[in-house]
């Protein structure tokens, strides 16, 4: 059960960037750019509630996977990843109901362009918004590097797989709205049901830690 989250978060992650129209999960610093994809959006609205819904789900569940893996490797430095990890991936659910949310409701309101777009303006410049993301993206970097080292000082877990998490993190988070992002998100994936494997009491109880096989003296 613990795995879960580990499992969950890059594919959620992965299909709400998918489904996501090209161009509409950025902030919205200017009203030409505000009307413009308020014209996308218009003829997108229900694949846009459902996408920014997977999106923000997926990033709930990576917070929850950082403070699982933090909980499983014990150590001070997995704990203080853990943490960052839960308050960026927060952070991001946030700004991602700022950025997507509210494009879609002022593409469904039915209210002038001017006026939407205006308010979107007003959202996209907000100070909170720009903190939020802030928090968001410096957290989940900072948490995915210290994460790595704890994870590579963590014995069922081999080296090249925790220096692998920050790397394919970055990548997945990289991707553009569009197809291309599952494609991107695949090295996290992998990354991810690596790790949630290291989790399972079965794999530790079958000898699978770096330095032992199955089946071999413990001294």
């Amino acid at each position: 059960m613990r795995a879960i989250p580990l499992l969950l978060a890059p594919v959620l992650l992965a299909a709400g960037e998918a489904l996501t129209p090209q161009g509409l999960d950025k902030p919205i610093t200017s009203v030409d750019t505000a009307r413009r994809l308020l014209r996308i959006a218009e003829q997108h609205i229900g694949r846009l509630y459902v996408s920014n819904l997977m999106v923000m789900a997926g990033l709930g569940l990576l917070g929850a996977a950082f403070v699982v893996l933090g909980r499983c490797v014990g150590s001070r430095l997995a704990a203080v990843a853990g943490t960052l990890g839960a308050v960026g991936g927060f952070c991001g659910a946030l700004c991602n109901l700022i950025i997507g949310y509210d494009l879609a409701a002022a593409a469904d309101s039915g209210v002038s362009a001017d006026a939407a777009a205006r308010v979107l303006v007003t959202a996209g410049t907000a100070t909170v918004g720009w903190l939020l993301l802030v928090t968001y993206l410096g957290c989940l970097l900072l948490a995915a590097v210290l994460m790595s080292v704890a994870l590579a000082r963590w014995e069922p877990v081999p080296r090249r797989l925790a220096v692998a998490f920050p790397f394919a993190l970055l990548v997945a988070g990289a991707s553009p709205a569009g197809p291309v992002a599952v494609v991107m998100s695949l090295p996290f994936v992998a990354v991810m049901v690596a790790l949630a494997l290291r989790l399972d009491p079965l794999h530790h109880e079958a000898g699978f830690v770096r330095g032992r096989a199955p089946g071999s003296a413990t001294g």
